[in-house]
């Protein structure tokens, strides 16, 4: 699919890649390696479907787009249990979920754009990567949402995130729209169309009965809830001294994580709008580790986070300012 303009398709997509059986069950091999390319998406609810098994396929290069003509800007990409698919190269603007995933597993997502959403990216699913995007003027970069499979992972790296914590809410079918919502650049625990806690539209005719919202605990050994996104796991902690930044990890014993920095070049700035560089650590037996950043570039801050061996990747760490 390529060299198209796609627009005006209102309660579905503009286009739908889906490996549904008829039944709204996945199937695995019926929707593989089709490619989506150099398409202008304008104004559909969602421009794109991945859904139910849809696997091995490439989008790249597309404009997803909406305007203020649109009825339900909801997601520029929505991949629902669809699997191993590249995006690669897009850019997503004016939706309530620049790309929204929902339960698919080891989709890589790079060198996209996304501006102007109210949330960049809107995550839940296992071994998804997302390397190397441009996160900026959303309500919420990149929210991890709390799911019913506690060992999912998400990895974040190399993304550049800034400028983000505007006053959008748009919240069809996804979006950022709680009164009170914590805001930030990497964001665990946001509620979405599956949690009691959502605010706006779960879209057209969708009912979910209240029994079956999802919650996430918030208190030790809870019951009845999911467990916070990405095992919880816990940002380094930064100090700066003599032109050098120390993180410290409090973590598992014995593991190798890797730890990213990144810096803003305003000091009151918390996201990650230049990407200086990666370091390995591996703990002690204590679970403790650290790992130095000599500051070279004139930046007012640094912060960063951490990466398990197993992909999952932590918000970011308070900034420590330097100049």
């Amino acid at each position: 699919i390529q060299h198209n303009r796609i627009s005006n398709n209102y309660g579905g997509s503009g286009v739908m890649l889906t490996g549904d059986d008829g039944k709204g069950n996945p199937t695995s091999t019926t929707t593989n390696n089709n490619k989506v390319l150099n398409n202008l998406f304008v104004d559909n609810g969602d421009g794109l479907e991945l859904t139910r098994g849809a696997a091995f396929n490439l989008v790249a290069n597309n404009l997803f787009t909406s305007t203020k003509a649109n009825p339900e800007p909801s997601q520029g990409i929505e991949i629902l249990w669809g699997n191993d698919n590249a995006v690669v190269g897009n850019k997503f603007e004016n939706y309530s979920d620049g790309l929204q995933i929902n339960w698919g597993k080891r989709n890589y997502i790079a060198y996209n754009e996304l501006t102007n959403n109210s949330i960049g990216f809107n995550l839940t699913g296992d071994g998804n990567i997302f390397d190397s995007n441009r996160v900026h003027g959303n309500r919420l970069g990149i929210a991890i949402r709390s799911e019913k499979d506690a060992n999912a992972r998400t990895t974040l790296t190399k993304n550049l995130i800034w400028g983000n914590g505007k006053d959008i809410k748009r919240c069809e079918a996804g979006g950022s729209c709680v009164p009170n919502q914590r805001l930030g650049a990497i964001v665990f625990a946001v509620p979405a169309l599956e949690h009691a806690g959502f605010v706006g539209s779960r879209g057209g005719g969708v009912v979910i009965e209240a029994a079956k919202l999802q919650k996430t605990c918030t208190q030790p050994n809870e019951q009845g809830c999911n467990a916070m996104p990405n095992q919880n796991i816990q940002a380094p902690r930064l100090s700066y001294s003599k032109g050098q930044v120390t993180a410290t990890v409090q973590a598992q014993p014995n593991q190798r994580y890797q730890i990213e920095f990144f810096a803003n070049y305003q000091a009151k700035s918390q996201e990650a709008e230049q990407y200086l560089g990666t370091q390995v650590v591996t703990t002690n037996a204590q679970g403790q580790g650290q790992a130095m950043w000599k500051v070279t570039s004139s930046v007012a801050n640094v912060t960063a986070n951490v990466t398990d061996r197993l992909g999952a990747t932590s918000e970011l760490s308070p900034a420590v300012r330097i100049k």
